[in-house]
């Protein structure tokens, strides 16, 4: 029998981390060398909702979090059971590209709370390999996965980083004999907190775990010591942070850099992987996070809030036509990845499906430019933002409920000391008009949402009219 020939469309692994900051890669020496010295750093990628469960839900949507209804990371608003009763699940890049031909693949995290949601043997649409981590997710040394039939799989007493990359880059070997094109999608953990707990562990915090051998590593690790550091100019974070707290900081940002070891030799492992196989020309590698996280910026433990650190993922890309060593400055959002995987992919979403945008020009250098992100947060069992806001070009926006706002421009204040909208601020011609654009951006829906770059600040404010449909939940 004539084996069938091998199709020329491209692959995709996404590997992503679990509340990486912003500057986290810096600890990473095989994520830049083989993928962002390979092709392109992103220093713009904006989590629009800055937490776990709305910004994975808005990797594989496509959209944003007023659209998907995953508002926090469980409870009435947020979690895998409301994410399945609302039926997201049934349009995502997994179902996407399933339709297209791909063979598509997950591990790792996927969504808090889905190992109650879910029926044991219950694989999401769209996903032909589905071994996502079950029960033990934050348990460093007890993760297990589920397995094809519903069984539960796992090596007791092996870490977690170390069992996400076993299987994928298992999955990656297998990849080489099929002819099919790929997707897959690499959750780890960490840095994100975790058990059990240590004998180093910062008192008073929950912190991560390292693998064994990166225990002691950078033993005399500080923390930068920022401007922002311990000092809250902004709308969120505490007054003051005492030395106690200021110590447990410390440790926790040194375990976390511990921590991404495993995922930065994972990451290594995944690039042998598919070199050796004769796939890694023809596939495009992202590395990001969900969303950023501080640990003392602005005084605040933590994300979901919105600073820089916390809405900007680190993110570095390779692939077919991404030019070796470049720098994408111009803004991007989770939601635009799977747009781009789809669209690269020759299935794109139908037009009001998704809000991303389709950014393969910002890799390939073909595009670049200005473009609004609207970003929003919601508190924990509640529907009622606790800010909205917009990120735009220099400029990082947003407001409260109240109406109180906070503007920081970070060209020239990178670290956001100065907020531009306190006192006669608020009353400027640019504060005034950054609320115009959430105003209108807020509530987009597909082709209502942001997605082309211009050459300078889109202050003219955009025709008031949207499409009317809006997701009504549950």
């Amino acid at each position: 029998m004539q084996q069938r020939a091998a199709d020329a469309r491209p692959n995709f692994l996404l590997i992503t981390l679990d509340d990486a900051a912003r500057r986290d890669f810096a600890y990473m020496p095989h994520v830049r060398r083989l993928v962002g010295d390979a092709g392109a750093t992103m220093t713009t990628m904006i989590a629009p909702t800055p937490v776990c469960v709305p910004s994975r839900a808005s990797v594989i949507t496509g959209e944003y979090a007023h659209n998907h209804g995953m508002l926090t990371v469980g409870g009435t608003y947020g979690g895998a059971d409301r994410f399945v009763a609302r039926g997201e699940q049934d349009s995502t890049v997994a179902t996407w590209l399933d339709d297209a031909g791909y063979d598509t693949f997950v591990t790792g995290k996927w969504m808090n709370g889905y190992e109650r949601a879910l029926p044991a043997s219950a694989a999401q649409p769209g996903w032909d390999c589905w071994t996502p981590a079950t029960l033990g997710t934050y348990r460093f040394f007890d993760t297990r996965f589920f397995a094809p039939g519903g069984r539960l799989t796992g090596v007791p007493g092996r870490y977690s980083s170390d069992q996400i990359t076993d299987r994928a880059t298992t999955w990656i070997a297998e990849r080489a004999a099929d002819p099919d094109p790929w997707f897959g999608w690499i959750n780890y953990v960490a840095p994100h907190n975790g058990g059990p707990r240590g004998p180093d562990d910062p008192p008073g915090l929950a912190s991560t775990v390292p693998a064994p051998r990166d225990v002691d590593s950078f033993p005399r690790l500080r923390m930068p010591r920022d401007p922002n550091l311990w000092r809250r100019a902004g709308l969120f974070g505490d007054v003051r942070t005492p030395p106690r707290l200021r110590r447990a900081e410390e440790q926790l940002f040194r375990e976390r850099v511990q921590a991404l070891q495993a995922v930065d030799r994972g990451v290594r492992d995944q690039i042998r992987a598919l070199r050796v196989t004769g796939q890694l020309d023809r596939t495009y590698v992202v590395v990001t996070s969900d969303n950023g996280y501080t640990t003392g910026q602005q005084n605040w433990l933590g994300k979901i809030v919105p600073y820089r650190d916390i809405l900007t993922v680190p993110t570095v890309v390779r692939g077919p036509r991404i030019p070796r060593g470049s720098v994408v400055t111009s803004a991007a959002a989770v939601p635009d990845l799977p747009v781009t995987f789809a669209t690269l992919a020759g299935a794109p979403p139908e037009a009001d499906d998704a809000d991303g945008a389709d950014i393969s020009g910002l890799w390939e250098g073909r595009v670049a430019g200005v473009r609004p992100i609207p970003i929003e947060g919601w508190p924990k069992n509640s529907d009622v933002r606790r800010f909205e806001g917009v990120v735009v070009g220099r400029y990082r926006y947003a407001v409260r409920p109240n109406g109180t706002d906070q503007l920081f421009d970070v060209r020239t204040d990178p670290f956001e000391t100065v907020n531009l909208a306190a006192g006669a601020g608020s009353d400027s011609p640019l504060v005034v008009r950054l609320r115009e654009l959430t105003a209108a951006y807020v509530d987009c829906v597909g082709t209502g949402c942001p997605r082309t770059y211009a050459l300078g600040l889109p202050f003219a404010v955009p025709p008031t009219e949207q499409p009317t449909e809006r997701p009504t939940p549950p």
